[in-house]
């Protein structure tokens, strides 16, 4: 069997060379030890075997001991294998330059037996020491960069929670709009039913009842969609596409608001152009949610007695919805973090927006606002057909 650890010994005497097989003689079985009698031999046999320790003698002729080590020590295969000098005479510039090399030991001839044996048995300890403390320095190191790995993880994990968090509340929220605009209709047809009942036809009476029915059930639909689990809590908004005819499903939109803005005060008016096309595919659940939000936040600042504009257009095979108001405007500083959900003006802008945005952009669609401070406010939404 091959032994475990190997040692080369490079002396240019023969003689010293056969001494020191003797003195080892008793270690064949532990250490296989090799021989070579110049620094280039030695080099030829590094080449060939993976070494644990080098005893090399000073000085030599050719190459040098020092000379020899300081080529190993530029290798890095044989850098760090552990050396001892051996020799006669060691001046102080020569021991200098044997540290300088590498080297751990000093061993002067002619040598104590036992004494060699001794170093040599201390200098292995060492390696084998060495050659633990790194094997669990370099564990610890990759722990470290595991520890690192599962930190970014939990980090980017607890982003992604605290998004989805915000996502949830932001749903909520504008749920909880959305029933207080779908009530406060319910209340206004409610209130138009008793002030007809003793002027109207029954069939007057029977289409505002249904009209109360059809946003009752709208409010339920919105709301069952928007507390949907896989809705709230992916992050993510998932359409539910359907072909709806645009203008009639804009009149739908226009119309349940239009007697709560009467009450208000404020002139709501309706604009399209005549080029529009008939149908389009919208997740009509959802983009109801845009309309009405933006619509609410228009009657919201403007004053009574003005105008708020509803313009619907067709250009460069994109549907271009537009609300205007003429209401107290916004600051550059506002415009900048409208769509951000908890900015500095969320009171002003309200916290529906960021929600419309995700809307608009789910639809591939984007969505811009003008403002100027004291003179109202512009949102333009383009979805492309």
């Amino acid at each position: 069997m091959e032994n475990s650890v190997k040692i080369l010994f490079v002396d240019d005497e023969q003689p010293v060379l056969n001494g020191i097989k003797r003195i080892f003689h008793t270690h064949r079985n532990d250490w296989e030890l090799l021989f070579a009698n110049s620094g280039a031999e030695a080099l030829e046999l590094v080449n060939d075997h993976k070494f644990d320790l080098i005893v090399s003698d000073g000085k030599m002729p050719g190459m040098s001991g020092i000379e020899l080590l300081q080529k190993l020590r530029e290798r890095e295969d044989t850098k760090d294998i552990p050396t001892i000098m051996l020799t006669g005479y060691v001046d102080e510039e020569m021991r200098k330059d044997a540290l300088r090399s590498g080297i751990i030991e000093f061993v002067n001839k002619p040598v104590i037996p036992d004494e060699f044996v001794l170093r040599i048995e201390n200098v292995l300890k060492l390696k084998n020491l060495h050659t633990v403390i790194k094997e669990k320095s370099d564990k610890i190191e990759e722990n470290n960069e595991e520890l690192k790995k599962l930190y970014l993880t939990v980090k980017e994990q607890k982003s992604e929670l605290e998004e989805l968090n915000n996502t949830k509340s932001q749903f909520i929220e504008i749920a909880m709009d959305d029933f207080k605009n779908s009530a406060q209709m319910i209340l206004n047809n409610s209130n138009v039913l008793i002030n007809r009942m003793d002027q109207e036809r029954d069939t007057d009476k029977i289409e505002i009842v249904e009209k109360i029915i059809e946003i009752s059930e709208s409010m339920l639909g919105i709301f069952t969609k928007l507390m949907n689990v896989t809705d709230i809590t992916s992050g993510e908004l998932k359409l539910k596409y359907s072909k709806v005819n645009l203008l009639g499903y804009v009149n739908d939109c226009f119309n349940d608001v239009k007697d709560w803005y009467v009450q208000k005060g404020v002139n709501l008016l309706f604009f399209n152009d005549n080029i529009l096309p008939i149908e389009i595919d919208i997740d009509k659940t959802k983009f109801r949610i845009v309309i009405f939000s933006l619509l609410e936040n228009a009657i919201k600042y403007s004053s009574e007695n003005s105008d708020v504009e509803f313009h619907l257009n067709y250009r460069d095979s994109k549907i271009i919805f537009k609300i205007k108001d003429n209401g107290i405007g916004m600051t550059e500083a506002e415009m900048l973090s409208l769509f951000e959900y908890n900015s500095d003006n969320e009171k002003k802008s309200g916290v529906s927006l960021p929600i419309i945005k995700k809307i608009v952009e789910a639809h591939n669609g984007e969505i811009s606002v003008e403002s100027q401070f004291g003179k109202g406010s512009i949102f333009t939404i383009k979805i492309p057909v």
